[in-house]
């Protein structure tokens, strides 16, 4: 069961992607407006929203920063190509099995594990699902800059991009590495290095 320090950690992660989206919105908004009393409220609104997010980051990174395994495992997971703070927040608050599971496993409560979908004799694809959403598109953001970054997984963008594979389904199978090599280094509690051969 999660501490009360890790559902306070969790509850503000949550916050702050609430605010994300809050201001995505009011962002949205101002570009279809016209009236300046509306666009000066909107711009207002953003600049509010942007404080308080910038208050409810400070309490997570306060929060984290007072449990000592927290600090080393985002040692770690900053160290991977992609993963920045605000990835390895989410995957702190909200994927506390990181490094206590199999890759199978890890992949799957990322939500970046295929499933066969299949109906009657209709041919059948293997398609993502489940998992936890929140975390599925943090990782899939850190694997958008690890495919442009990491030799590694640049290579392996490159090679699916080549054998005809769309572009969306090579970035998630970079997700699932990238999800699959932080699970490993997080296990084994050593920081990533460039000639790290994945396992686990």
């Amino acid at each position: 069961l999660p501490s009360e320090a890790q559902l306070a950690a969790k509850a503000l992660a949550a916050r702050r992607r609430q605010l994300v989206e809050m201001i995505a919105m009011e962002k949205t908004r101002l570009k279809q407006a016209n009236d300046r009393l509306i666009l000066r409220s909107h711009r207002a609104s953003i600049k509010a929203l942007g404080h308080e997010r910038e208050r409810i980051e400070e309490a997570l990174e306060n929060q984290l920063a007072l449990d000592p395994d927290n600090v080393r495992r985002r040692e770690i997971l900053v160290s991977i190509p992609g993963i920045g703070r605000q990835v390895a927040n989410v995957l702190l608050t909200d994927l506390p099995e990181l490094g206590s599971t199999d890759r199978r496993a890890i992949a799957s409560l990322a939500g970046l594990a295929p499933h066969p979908n299949q109906s009657g004799m209709a041919p059948g694809k293997n398609q993502i699902g489940g998992g936890r959403p929140c975390v599925r598109a943090a990782v899939y953001m850190a694997a958008l800059s690890s495919a442009r970054h990491d030799p590694q997984l640049r290579l392996a963008y490159k090679t699916m991009r080549e054998e005809g594979k769309p572009a969306k389904v090579a970035l998630i199978a970079v997700a699932r590495k990238v999800i699959v090599l932080a699970n490993s280094l997080v296990k084994q509690g050593r920081k990533y290095n460039p000639d790290y051969v994945e396992g686990a």
